[in-house]
């Protein structure tokens, strides 16, 4: 479970990336925040690792430093926990959210108030780090906040609801799958791509070339 939820962290985060992220790691939709506050909410604290092996790696990935990606996996882990801790401390929180307490609580604790932990740390890691200037900061934690209060009022509602639905629910070795063959297509388009451009700059070399040869 902590794997498969690692799986699908990186595959949600590499999509969020693709959507005008800033300096590269802060973007205005970052689904992995709502997936891994409905993770453990729903399974429970014991997922975190999950969640920390996920942010880390797609970190990596991204091309942060591993001190600057420990620093960010640690943000968004206490961010999951937090947030699940506030949920449950509202008086009988149902996971369906069909009462007006339960949606509120999402949208204050959760959404509005745990995304701070992550954005925070998160963007004071790229600052030590180097990554981002103090100028940026600001700008970064923003789309960072926004970005994860974005995931947890779509993405965490949805996946609560489908959750606690037995009719909708999906078997986790399915959702494992779905997550490798996400991965496998955001592969193939990224080598695709970088094909595409190394050939566009190879062109434009050669078309250079040859005006200065006529020259």
């Amino acid at each position: 479970a902590v794997l498969g939820l690692a799986a699908v962290y990186v595959v949600a985060a590499r999509v969020g990336l693709r959507l005008d992220a800033v300096a590269g790691f802060a973007t205005l939709v970052w689904p992995a925040t709502g997936i891994s506050l409905a993770a453990l909410v729903t399974f429970g604290y014991r997922l975190w690792p999950g969640v920390f092996i996920g942010a880390f790696v797609v970190n990596l990935l991204t091309g942060a430093p591993p001190l600057v990606a420990l620093g960010i996996g640690v943000g968004n882990t206490l961010e999951a926990i937090v947030g699940t801790y506030a949920l449950r401390r509202i008086p009988g929180f149902r996971p369906q959210l069909d009462r007006l307490q339960d949606v509120v609580g999402l949208i204050v604790l959760a959404a509005a108030f745990s995304t701070t932990v992550s954005a925070t740390i998160g963007v004071s890691s790229l600052y030590a780090g180097g990554v981002v200037p103090i100028a940026q900061a600001w700008k970064a934690w923003r789309a960072w906040w926004l970005g994860d209060l974005i995931a947890d009022l779509i993405v965490a509602p949805a996946l609560l609801v489908w959750a606690t639905s037995p009719r909708l629910r999906m078997p986790p070795r399915r959702l494992l799958e779905a997550a490798v063959d996400v991965h496998l297509v955001l592969d193939a388009h990224d080598r695709r791509r970088a094909e595409v451009v190394h050939r566009a700059r190879g062109d434009v070399h050669d078309l250079v070339g040859c005006r200065a040869e006529l020259v």
